[in-house]
């Protein structure tokens, strides 16, 4: 043992830190079972859910657009497979974390549904013209509607590189207008 401790030749602050040092270390028995425990259960509450890693998947890589009907009709799929998974959380034993995991499943199917409504209103305003749509666009932007900041301009749209389901996008994702509010407006 070191004599300065004993001795008293160190400041006291240096005294009372090296005595109130730890005894124990990490290689113990039991330290080393608390941490191994403590680990097995951080990776079974912190792995994902099986439903979490499709969905985010689905939601970064987008697949290649092939209409917005077909695109409707992927979300509802998806949207069911995810109830389903909610049922099966629903009857499991309850266990720490279960209703947080509930509600980020609920909220994943309310995103889903609510999508899939988005793109069927978009396959109805696909069958209206491209002149018809940006004169709907032009409308909401003078009209000042929520959204409308975001609204490219009319040349921009009008330009062959400007397809007609991105006016479209701008439309119904951007504006939030319904198919009837659109067509109405290109009526005009």
């Amino acid at each position: 043992m070191n004599t300065a401790i004993l001795d008293g030749d160190l400041p006291m602050s240096l005294r009372l830190k090296r005595a109130n040092r730890r005894s124990w270390s990490i290689d113990r028995p039991d330290n080393i079972r608390y941490v191994v425990e403590g680990a097995v259960a951080y990776r079974e509450h912190a792995a994902p859910l099986p439903w979490e890693g499709t969905f985010a998947l689905n939601r970064a890589q987008p697949a290649p657009f092939t209409g917005f009907a077909d695109e409707a009709t992927a979300l509802i799929m998806e949207a069911f497979v995810m109830e389903q998974h909610l049922d099966v959380l629903n009857d499991a034993t309850p266990y720490p974390g279960i209703g947080n995991q509930k509600a980020e499943l609920q909220r994943a199917v309310d995103y889903l549904y609510d999508t899939s409504a988005v793109r069927n209103e978009e396959a109805v305003m696909m069958s209206l013209t491209k002149a018809g749509l940006v004169r709907a666009a032009v409308s909401a932007k003078q009209q000042q509607l929520s959204g409308f900041e975001s609204v490219p301009s009319t040349t921009a749209m009008k330009k062959p590189g400007f397809v007609k389901a991105d006016v479209v996008r701008v439309l119904a994702e951007d504006l939030k207008l319904t198919s009837q509010e659109v067509a109405a407006s290109a009526r005009r």
